[in-house]
This record gives structure tokens, C-alpha cells and sequence, in this order.
């Protein structure tokens, strides 16, 4: 059993049965052993593994600011991922590849969470997670902050590809027209653009 900790008993009933949608569509939760409220400077919420002994097994814990459907939904999908995506997930923790591996494993989980999560959440949810994910991507834009440019386009393109919108590109849409983005970041964004379908098609 799960530990839910620090809700009310109507957040804590809503979380357990979007978990239960989760566990009956197939995602793996079983090394999730509890759920906090908690305050998150910067975040709605984060997940959290731990290894335990031998290199292959984890507990995670999922910290939660809000019980919005759609951040719920998107740190639930992050645990099943971590637990599905186990070798690259060990990896990861362990910070044992280069730094463009990294990015590029952070940047699939995070288009991966968005797009699942638009299953779970209702159309404001999920235009009020687009729009706070759209403010930050532009934000990394103006301040050209490359690493944090990859991160929320990534969140943008899955909540984008999550609500049937595949041919939109963000950059072209969404970006100001006097905005200047360098050439080899716009090669990895088109790059990762065409792979992430199919990342998400063959998951």
C-alpha cells in the first residue's frame, strides 16, 4: 500500500483512484511507496528514486504541491517510466554518461509524463499546464538558457502531440519573431521533434 501523506481525505481520494486508473491502463507502480504534500519552490511536483542494495531495485517517492489532475498524472507516468526505462533510468540516477545523454534522457521522460497526462486531466487542466510550460520555454528563450530551452519544449511538444496537434511547431508558432535561436540548437530541437513520436509509439 501506498503511503499518501498530508492530504485530505477528498485530495487523498482522487489520488488514489487516478492511481488506480494508472495500475488498471497498465503502468507500473510497484516501486512507489509514498506520496507527500509538500511545498516545492519551482515545482508542482517531483518524484524521487532511491536505490536499495543491489543495482536493480528502487523506491521512489512523490512529492506533490497541488493535486492538479494533470500534475498528478504527469509525476505518475515518471514513475512508471523510471521503472520501465529501468537500464537508462540507472544511468541516469548514477549521473554516469555525458552531459547530452542526460538531456536527452530527461528530455523524452518529460515529453513522455506530458503527453500520457493529457489522458488523465480535463481541457483547463491541461490549457493551464500548457500555458505555464509555453511561459517557461519562452522565458529560456529570452534568457538563452539552451539547457532549460530543451526542457520545456520538450513538456511543450507532448502536451502539444498529447491533444492531437502533431503537425504544430512550436517555435514557429509560439516564439517571437524577433526571438534568436542559434543554429545547433534548432538542429537538436527538429532532431528530437522527429524523434519523439515514435519514442512514444513503440514505449
Amino acid at each position: 500500500m501506498v503511503k499518501v501523506i498530508g492530504f485530505c481525505p477528498r485530495e487523498e481520494d482522487a489520488i488514489r483512484g487516478l492511481m488506480h486508473r494508472f495500475r488498471t491502463d497498465g503502468f507500473k507502480m510497484d516501486e512507489l511507496v509514498k506520496i507527500k504534500k509538500t511545498d516545492l519552490p519551482g515545482y508542482e511536483g517531483k518524484v524521487i528514486p532511491r536505490r536499495i542494495g543491489s543495482r536493480n531495485k528502487l523506491k521512489m517517492a512523490m512529492l506533490l504541491a497541488t493535486t492538479n489532475p494533470f500534475t498528478v498524472a504527469h509525476e505518475l507516468a515518471h514513475v512508471s517510466d523510471i521503472t520501465v526505462r529501468r537500464s537508462d533510468s540507472m544511468d541516469n540516477l548514477t549521473c554516469s554518461r555525458p552531459g547530452s545523454w542526460h538531456l536527452a534522457y530527461k528530455m523524452f521522460a518529460e515529453y513522455y509524463a506530458n503527453r500520457v497526462a493529457c489522458d488523465y486531466a480535463s481541457e483547463a487542466d491541461i490549457v493551464t499546464a500548457f500555458r505555464s510550460d509555453l511561459r517557461g520555454w519562452l522565458m529560456a528563450i529570452a534568457a538563452k538558457d539552451w539547457a532549460s530551452y530543451f526542457y520545456y519544449y520538450s513538456l511543450v511538444l507532448g502536451i502539444l502531440h498529447g491533444t492531437g496537434r502533431h503537425d504544430s511547431e512550436p517555435l514557429r508558432i509560439f516564439a517571437p519573431k524577433s526571438s534568436f535561436v542559434p543554429a545547433r540548437i534548432v538542429k537538436g530541437m527538429v532532431s528530437f521533434r522527429r524523434q519523439a513520436p515514435d519514442f512514444y509509439d513503440t514505449y
